[in-house]
């Protein structure tokens, strides 16, 4: 009798757990998402198959597209600040021209490899951003900071984009939604705009091109000539060639200002001090220190102001300034430059440092 018992205790530890599988199966079972709302949810959302499988079937979402994609989109929140911390320096900049060529904007945006910057989706994100950037129709002054402010990356930030035939979305949300396509850590880290006088143009040169309008070095530079030449004419193309010379000489020269007056108050007094205590090391005398520190400031506005750049791009010794007026024949009046946008790809992102 008491063998018979333990026949049927054993037979229930082994049928037990065969009843709870069969439960949990039947379970999957009933709540079973058809292959074809999963295709259909990662066609919209560009999710891997398996993420979107995850997320119809949670019982939160219950089969519900909108709710999955949501669910999707909070996981790609969650993927992004995991990988935020990652060092994102290499990437892309997009220059984007209006049409009547008179403003540009440049947007940077940052990936921790060079591999996804020549992505598809990447690009076309970026491209996106760029389009959204030129429609916001921010406003700097023309001789501003040549890598723009954070007034204009807070403005595209929040302006509304659509990305890949998505839904529109704050340009901030659109970001941590490609973080989470992409898998790695993206910063769209600055953005900045210029605009030419009335009848001038804006002249963009891109280096290192990934597509025609993006690559790891961006530059926009306004110009203008008295009189205006008209659009088309034989004197707007001459002043555009001037302009795609200055271009070039920003791109390679990397100037920090367009003439004296614009270098920051800041970096000038950095420089007076290391050039003035270098002279004091030396044993020079006060009176003498001043005149030292003068006469090598003249050489710090050479190397970093761009008009009293040597022209790189034309034979003989001419400064930017020179080769800019001697341009006034070909183009029918005198020119001016009035500034210049320049971003590079991960400039100032230290090795070994961390995006906030």
């Amino acid at each position: 009798m008491r063998a018979v018992a333990r026949l049927a205790v054993s037979s229930r530890r082994v049928c037990a757990p065969a009843a709870g599988w069969y439960r949990g199966f039947a379970a999957a079972a009933a709540g079973k998402v058809p292959v074809a709302k999963i295709k259909e949810l990662r066609e919209v959302s560009g999710a891997p198959m398996m993420d979107c499988k995850r997320a119809l079937e949670d019982p939160e979402v219950g089969g519900d597209l909108e709710k999955a994609f949501d669910w999707l989109r909070k996981k790609g929140a969650v993927t992004a600040t995991k990988k935020s911390g990652r060092r994102a320096a290499e990437g892309l900049v997009a220059v984007r021209l209006s049409e009547d060529n008179e403003r540009a904007v440049l947007v940077e945006l940052n990936s921790e490899t060079d591999f996804v910057a020549r992505n598809d989706d990447f690009q076309d994100a970026l491209a996106a951003f760029a389009d959204a950037a030129l429609a916001g129709e921010v406003t700097e002054p023309v001789n501003g900071p040549p890598t723009g402010t954070a007034d204009t990356l807070n403005a595209l930030l929040d302006a509304s984009v659509s990305v890949g035939g998505a839904g529109a979305v704050p340009v901030r949300d659109a970001v941590v939604d490609l973080v989470g396509k992409i898998r790695e850590n993206l910063v769209l880290r600055r953005s900045t705009a210029i605009a030419a006088p009335a009848g001038g143009v804006v002249v963009p040169y891109v280096h290192n091109k990934a597509r025609p309008d993006m690559g790891t070095i961006g530059v926009a530079v306004a110009l203008s000539a008295t009189p205006a030449p008209a659009a088309g004419s034989a004197g707007y193309l001459a002043l555009t060639e001037v302009g795609k010379t200055v271009a070039l000489q920003v791109a390679a020269a990397q100037p920090l200002a367009l003439d004296r007056d614009g270098v920051d108050a800041s970096e000038l007094e950095r420089e007076r001090t290391v050039l003035a205590d270098q002279a004091r090391a030396s044993g020079k005398p006060e009176d003498i220190i001043e005149r030292m520190v003068s006469g090598r400031m003249g050489k710090f506005y050479a190397e970093n102001c761009l008009l009293e750049q040597k022209c790189m791009t034309v034979e003989g010794d001419k400064t930017v300034k020179q080769v800019v007026a001697d341009a006034k024949a070909a183009v029918g009046g005198d020119v001016t430059v009035h500034g210049f946008r320049l971003l590079v790809v991960g400039e100032g992102v230290e090795e070994g440092e961390e995006e906030e």
